[in-house]
This record gives C-alpha cells, sequence and structure tokens, in this order.
C-alpha cells in the first residue's frame, strides 16, 4: 500500500523525501510482502501527485491487488475537469491491473472529476453547502433535503446498483483508572 497523505493522517512508514519514497516502495514490492509506505510532500501540488500516480501506476502487474490511498484529492486538482495524464490512466485502466484507490476530500466540487466517474463504490456524508447537496441528489437520486439533513456519523453508500443509507454507532469506550 502506498499513502499520499499531505497531513500525516495515516499511521505507516513515512517519507518526505521523494527519492527515499520510491527506493522504500522499490525495497517492499522486491520483498514480496506486504507494506504501507506514505508519501508526505512538502509541496502538495499536482505537479507533485502526478510523480505518485506515475509510480503507482508503474507498481500495478494485474497478479495482486495494489493499494493507493489519497487524502486531500482537492488539494492536487488543477480544476474540476479531466484529470491530465497519467492519473486519467491510473483512474481509468487501474482497476483491470489490480489498483484498488481510497480517495479522500471534503471539497468534492474542486477535484477532477475522473475521480469519482471511475469509482466502484461512493460514500456520501453530510455536506455544508446547497451545491454540494444539489449535486449529489442528482448523482444519488436522493432528495436534496435528506442529504442535507444526515445526522453525525450517517451517510450513503452508491455501490452502483443500490444507494443505502448507513448510521455508524459506537460504544462508549470503557472508563481507564488511571493511577
Amino acid at each position: 500500500m502506498i499513502l499520499w497523505d499531505s497531513n500525516c493522517d495515516h499511521p505507516c512508514t513515512r517519507l518526505r523525501d521523494w527519492d527515499d519514497f520510491v527506493r522504500q516502495v522499490a525495497r517492499g514490492l522486491r520483498s514480496g510482502k506486504g507494506f504501507r509506505i506514505g508519501y508526505t510532500p512538502e509541496d502538495a501540488s499536482p505537479e507533485e501527485f502526478e510523480k505518485f500516480a506515475l509510480l503507482a501506476w508503474s507498481m500495478l502487474d494485474g497478479k495482486r491487488p495494489t493499494y493507493a490511498i489519497v487524502e486531500e484529492l482537492a488539494d492536487v486538482s488543477r480544476h474540476a475537469g479531466t484529470a491530465p495524464g497519467i492519473v486519467k490512466k491510473l483512474m481509468n485502466q487501474g482497476r483491470k491491473y489490480g489498483l484498488r484507490f481510497h480517495g479522500c476530500t471534503q471539497r468534492p466540487e474542486e477535484i477532477y472529476k475522473t475521480f469519482y466517474t471511475q469509482v466502484g463504490i461512493t460514500y456520501y456524508g453530510r455536506q455544508k453547502t446547497v451545491a454540494q447537496c444539489q449535486k449529489f441528489s442528482k448523482e444519488i437520486d436522493i432528495p436534496f433535503r435528506e442529504i442535507k439533513a444526515l445526522p453525525d456519523l450517517c451517510f450513503y453508500i452508491d455501490d452502483g446498483r443500490t444507494v443505502t443509507r448507513k448510521q455508524l454507532k459506537y460504544k462508549k469506550a470503557a472508563k481507564i483508572n488511571s493511577r
């Protein structure tokens, strides 16, 4: 698994230098074992992300799943249209070669449409703006007001065939006595 994690959100072997990241990924691939290596760039730019996408593409062999988690998709998108070059190729063709892509954003209106038109499963949580609610209402055929009124920890899952609503429930953590 490789991660684009500009805010250090995920536990992993974290590297800030691109060349070190590439070396660690190559070492992980040669080992034949699973790995979890994150890249935390100094400059989380679309240009830097295109290097990450090229590396992800080079890892795909179709023999095993290759996971790529990308945080803050809006930070690496230049506009809301079609993704450029290697990013488009990765999103449009990666699944047939084993790519399992997990992209996260809080600003879906700012990401390349290629990210969300090529996904197998989409999760829609509560939205802040009327425009976002209207957009998702049209996409998943759920009334605008239902999306706007989603409570905490509630979301819709669209798997391409059906849309279901889920409510997460957490048990209260046991109190720990400290001495």
